[in-house]
């Protein structure tokens, strides 16, 4: 853990509601490892997810969503904890943060409109609630799905280089390490790219982007600022995940996810482009 590193801690969150606008459920967009909890905890947990939830749905009973963002190289701050309090903790957290949100959002349909000034010994602005217009309600949805070809490591092992590896192997953290490579390259195959899955939905004037790996913060941060005025909910590790995708500077390093990573540098960055080039085509 680097605490002075860079981060994101941009937190989306959308209210869906009903034509009389009572709350039909919220979705939650954050980057964050679940990872609260470590070794020493035997129990089945949703980690900071579960508290989360709780805060939310205690308060406005209605179902929560949670899309987990671009967190590759994001942790919680206390974290591979033996202790639930701490998942509960960092939940809590996260959910006030959400409850704050959900407070100050508009009434649905509506709009803050400036309505003039009032006079005074300082001008005062008012603004007022009005119905979007109808343009802005209109229903504007679209889904697609494409695929992006991200190149193997030269020197990733093949299968059967993986099996000889791991019958020599006597150490049962090696013999697991190597079992999971030979996870890896099975779910790759034997080629020297792997056709990874993206998915987009439009829904309204938001894009849901869906990523089926554990991409770095910088992919979130990227896209968003390319797209300042289009609310991009994120999602890795979508229908699966086979593995990191590490910025191109950080290759050479000796950290783990460069380590796992059976994709070559420059993933990250094509995949960046590419979801660029889907988004602009969507709006």
């Amino acid at each position: 853990m680097n605490p002075a590193g860079p981060t994101d801690t941009a937190l989306l969150v959308a209210r869906m509601s009903n034509d009389s606008g009572q709350p039909l459920a919220h979705l939650v967009n954050y980057a964050c490892h679940p990872v609260s909890l470590a070794w020493q905890n035997r129990l089945i947990s949703p980690d900071y997810v579960g508290a989360m939830r709780e805060v939310i749905e205690s308060r406005w009973d209605v179902p929560v969503l949670f899309l987990q963002g671009a967190s590759g190289d994001l942790n919680p701050r206390e974290c591979y904890s033996g202790d639930p309090a701490v998942a509960d903790r960092n939940g809590r957290q996260l959910g006030l943060a959400v409850a704050s949100v959900l407070e100050g959002l508009q009434p649905a349909g509506m709009q803050s409109v400036y309505t003039g000034a009032v006079i005074s010994g300082a001008n005062l602005g008012t603004w007022q609630h009005r119905a979007l217009p109808e343009e802005r309600t209109a229903t504007r949805m679209d889904l697609r799905r494409s695929e992006i070809e991200l190149p193997i490591k030269p020197d990733f092992p093949s299968l059967e280089e993986l099996r000889a590896q791991r019958a020599a192997a006597t150490d049962r953290v090696l013999q697991d390490r190597i079992d999971r490579r030979i996870f890896l390259r099975q779910a790759l195959g034997p080629g020297p790219v792997d056709r990874m899955g993206v998915w987009l939905w439009r829904l309204g004037d938001a894009v849901l982007v869906g990523i089926a790996n554990e991409c770095y913060h910088i992919l979130q941060k990227q896209l968003r600022v390319r797209f300042p005025r289009t609310p991009l909910f994120i999602s890795t590790v979508t229908n699966g995940g086979i593995g990191y995708l590490p910025p191109r500077e950080v290759y050479g390093q000796d950290i783990y996810q460069v380590n796992q990573t059976p994709y070559a540098a420059g993933c990250l960055e094509r995949t960046i482009e590419t979801l660029e080039r889907e988004i602009w085509d969507m709006l």
